[in-house]
């Protein structure tokens, strides 16, 4: 039960008030904070799951960062942005209807592969920034975002196979995983590898290439 306050420290305090010796500011500042809790989707990851495999995907992005940097030939920077927890359906239908997205197998230990898969999704400037320099260019920002060509597929799907392959390898003080490309989506609607409602786990990264920076958005 709160503290019921006499008469007289009611008094004092508005004096108090009056007078400039307490802060309104600093009472409200520590109040206790009220955090809203949605019963309809809880939270099923702890903060130690969160915590590590935030710890995984960083040292992900410091062996990623050395190896794009020496496919592009370019100084590549990749970082986690944010590692947040939500639904499937949530995250897929925040995406655009065409996308570049890789789904990867997992494969457990004893040889059996996950029954759901891991996705990586790449933002289309950074992809196309990727192409740029892939064949020739100086790595600048392409204005015109379009659908991939066929050409444009394989070679991003010849990248994302090195990245895929790394992935596995960071995992390994943790659980003995590996991890390869399955096969490449274009279009969000058709990922069905993951349940509608299933929870999940979504890892931010932040690429810079060049100039230029995008995302890599990582589902598990």
């Amino acid at each position: 039960m709160a503290e019921i306050l006499s008469q007289s420290q009611i008094d004092e305090l508005l004096n108090n008030l009056s007078s400039g010796d307490v802060n309104i500011q600093e009472l409200e500042a520590n109040e206790k904070k009220i955090k809203e809790y949605d019963f309809r989707s809880p939270k099923k990851i702890t903060k130690e799951t969160i915590k590590l495999l935030k710890g995984i995907y960083e040292n992900y992005c410091r062996i990623i960062t050395s190896r794009l940097t020496s496919m592009l030939r370019l100084m590549c920077d990749v970082t986690v942005e944010q590692v947040e927890e939500s639904i499937f359906h949530e995250y897929n239908n925040a995406l655009d209807d065409y996308v570049l997205m890789a789904l990867i197998d997992v494969e457990y230990p004893d040889k059996t592969t996950a029954d759901s898969q891991i996705l990586m999704e790449i933002s289309k400037p950074l992809s196309f920034v990727i192409i740029d320099r892939l064949l020739g260019g100086s790595g600048e920002e392409y204005e015109n975002i379009r659908d991939y060509t066929d050409i444009e597929l394989s070679l991003l799907g010849n990248m994302l196979k090195q990245l895929i392959r790394l992935m596995g390898s960071t995992w390994e003080s943790t659980l003995d995983i590996g991890t390869e490309l399955s096969k490449i989506e274009t279009n969000s609607r058709f990922v069905q590898s993951i349940n509608y409602n299933d929870t999940v786990l979504i890892i931010v990264l932040n690429v810079t290439v060049n100039q230029s920076s995008g995302k890599i958005t990582i589902c598990i």
